[in-house]
């Protein structure tokens, strides 16, 4: 008898999006070894292959892309079955006082509060905005979100979604000045650079990924600010090249007004994390946000919910 939980499913299912075992590990907090053994289970119990694995890439076989075809579908079943059995409980109730950072609230205040507040009309929302790291000592909130977890043992940082950052410009400036072939061009463009302090890099050069690793080009930088609507409104007004996650420009791709460079390859992969107090029992308030940041998709792409939570 063949078995494959759900949880194996969640796994095989990331391991495809990402191209990558070890993003996936990481996205889960699991150890790659133990990412391996959980997969090689699953092929053996198939008996067949899902992946095909080299030293530069990772390749779903045709059973995997069969496989994933049936599996995403099933997975996403499950999420709408354990959606509906917990909309069937007690209406979620309360005050909930979320924390976040200044762009993110501004995001959620345009595209999707309204909606959360509509679908739960018992929730007394407070939002408020934060402009540095979590802290431990600063936590005065029910739920935090942000780009850094919270490293410390009386709090969960749970994955909420995985936010791509890519290379950007208006075609205004493409057409006078080119447009890149790869990022390594980078550096013989204008661009605009963004300090935000709660992102780690080393300034004047910016992130890019390829075959799983990290690499990193110096840039060309005019224009330096610390906010990184800043920086998209200068690539608007056709100054230069930017580096923004997907989340912040996508209204105006659609618009034409600015361009995915590279096909949109090379993203550096950032997850935004839910941050809570940890606790055998989570307030339905708490988890209710929390399930609608992650499946409504206007941060990125949903990451698997834990599930060692007890809600009330």
């Amino acid at each position: 008898m063949t078995n494959i939980s759900v949880d194996d499913l969640k796994l095989i299912n990331l391991i495809a999006s990402q191209g990558s075992f070890a993003k996936a590990a990481d996205l889960l907090n699991l150890t790659r070894p133990s990412v391996s053994r959980r997969v090689k289970s699953v092929e053996d119990s198939l008996q067949i292959l899902l992946f095909k694995r080299t030293t530069r890439q990772l390749e779903l076989t045709y059973e995997g892309r069969r496989f994933i075809e049936h599996t995403v579908a099933m997975e996403q079943q499950w999420v709408q079955a354990i959606g509906e059995i917990q909309s069937q409980k007690a209406e979620p109730t309360g005050k909930l006082k979320v924390c976040s950072l200044d762009l993110l609230n501004r995001r959620l205040a345009q595209f999707c509060l309204t909606e959360f507040l509509e679908q739960y009309p018992k929730i007394d929302l407070t939002l408020l905005t934060t402009h540095g790291m979590p802290e431990t000592k600063k936590f005065d909130a029910d739920l935090m979100l942000h780009i850094s977890p919270l490293d410390e043992q009386a709090f969960i940082s749970e994955p909420l979604v995985l936010c791509h950052r890519r290379f950007y410009a208006s075609p205004a400036y493409l057409a006078k000045n080119g447009v890149p072939q790869h990022p390594r061009e980078l550096g013989a463009y204008h661009t605009i650079e963004c300090s935000e302090s709660a992102r780690v890099r080393e300034p004047g050069y910016w992130l890019w990924f390829e075959d799983e690793i990290s690499h990193q080009v110096k840039i060309n930088s005019r224009m330096q600010c610390d906010e990184l609507e800043v920086a998209m409104h200068m690539a608007l007004n056709d100054f230069g090249i930017v580096w923004l996650p997907d989340f912040l420009v996508r209204q105006y791709v659609a618009e034409g007004r600015l361009v995915s460079l590279f096909d949109g390859k090379f993203a550096d992969s950032v997850p935004i994390y839910a941050i809570y107090p940890r606790s055998q029992y989570s307030p339905s308030s708490t988890r209710a946000f929390i399930h609608f940041m992650r499946y409504n998709k206007l941060l990125g792409v949903p990451l698997p919910p834990q599930q060692d939570i007890v809600q009330l």
